[in-house]
């Protein structure tokens, strides 16, 4: 038997990715908590940015 790895991802628009990650909080999030966020354009329906998650602190 063996385990499956997989990773989620957070995919967001560019509207709330700038309302919510330019803020105070949500760059606390950012670092406190291991994100990974894909960044789309709604309009071209393309990723504009990738956001590798930071690592966790122990």
């Amino acid at each position: 038997m063996y385990q499956v790895f997989r990773e989620m991802v957070l995919a967001i628009s560019e509207a709330t990715y700038s309302d919510i990650f330019n803020e105070p909080i949500g760059k606390l999030a950012m670092a406190e908590i291991p994100l990974k966020l894909v960044i789309v354009n709604l309009i071209t329906k393309e990723v504009t940015q990738w956001i590798p998650s930071n690592p966790i602190k122990q």
